[in-house]
C-alpha cells in the first residue's frame, strides 16, 4: 500500500517457461503455470537443501515441546485485547514516544516526518492504521 502511495513500482520475476532435468537427465521445457511452481517450489525444498523436517522427531524439538504447552497460571482472557485498534490518544502516544534521528524503512517515512504531520494528517494517518489491523492486511503490494 505505501509503495502505491510513494509511486514506487514493484519488481517481479515471472516465470513462464523452465528447463528442468529429469531423474533420467533429460531435460524438457515446461510452460504450464502449475508446473513450473511445482518445479520451482521443489527445487528450493530439496535442490537448494532447504527441506523442512517435522519437528516433533527431533531431539531437539523434544527438549522444548513443554515450553510451547498452554500454561495453566497464565489467563487466556488477556490475550483478547491485543489486536483491538488503539484510541487516537494511543496512537498519539506511540508516535511522539518513537525516537527522531532513526534510519528510514524502505517506505522512506522518517520518525520525525510523522511526529510533524498536522491534526487533520495524523487523524487520516490513524483511520488507515485501524483499516489496516481490523482487515489484518499487512502487504507492501
Amino acid at each position: 500500500m505505501i509503495n502505491s502511495l510513494l509511486n514506487w513500482q514493484k519488481r517481479v520475476i515471472k516465470l513462464d517457461r523452465l528447463i528442468i532435468k529429469d531423474q533420467d537427465g533429460q531435460e524438457s521445457l515446461i510452460t504450464d503455470s502449475s508446473q513450473i511452481k511445482n518445479a520451482c517450489n521443489h527445487h528450493f525444498q530439496y535442490v537448494a537443501s532447504s527441506s523442512h523436517s517435522h519437528k516433533k522427531n527431533l531431539f531437539e524439538w523434544s527438549l522444548w515441546t513443554k515450553e510451547y504447552q498452554p500454561k495453566d497460571d497464565i489467563n487466556s482472557d488477556i490475550y483478547q485485547s491485543l489486536i483491538d485498534s488503539p484510541t487516537l490518544t494511543e496512537w498519539l502516544h506511540i508516535i511522539h514516544q518513537l525516537p527522531s534521528n532513526k534510519a528510514t524503512e524502505p517506505s522512506q517515512i522518517s520518525n520525525k516526518m510523522l511526529k510533524h504531520l498536522g491534526s487533520a494528517t495524523h487523524h487520516h494517518l490513524w483511520l488507515l492504521i485501524k483499516v489496516v489491523l481490523h482487515f489484518n492486511d499487512f502487504s507492501t503490494q
